[in-house]
């Protein structure tokens, strides 16, 4: 491995430790990731409900979270959560996609 690849190893890692130590609930959105890869919903949820519980404003979990939702059938769960993040979220590309599920959702999708 070279010097530079090591440097920016490194580099990644540190940033990676940094996210997560400012804000915790980051670790329990990338495990609701991990599980939402393999289709396991119900520990999806159970991770991003935690990432909620530390950070209610964590917009990426209700949307992350709400995809489980919608995953499972759980529609009226999923609105709900799809609704918070047009509430919260900062990001306008996440608000607009946000929106969108939100008007497929109460169209029955």
């Amino acid at each position: 491995m070279t010097g530079s690849k090591v440097v920016v190893g490194l580099f990644t890692f540190t940033i990676t430790l940094i996210l997560a130590c400012a804000n915790p609930a980051l670790t329990h959105v990338d495990l609701g990731d991990e599980y939402t890869k393999q289709s396991q919903w119900e520990q999806a949820i159970a991770e991003y409900t935690r990432a909620i519980e530390l950070d209610p404003k964590l917009a990426v979990a209700y949307n992350n979270r709400a995809y489980a939702y919608w995953s499972l059938g759980r529609r009226t769960q999923a609105i709900a959560d799809l609704e918070m993040v047009m509430k919260i979220s900062a990001d306008p590309d996440l608000t607009r996609l946000a929106r969108e599920l939100l008007r497929r959702l109460r169209q029955g999708w």
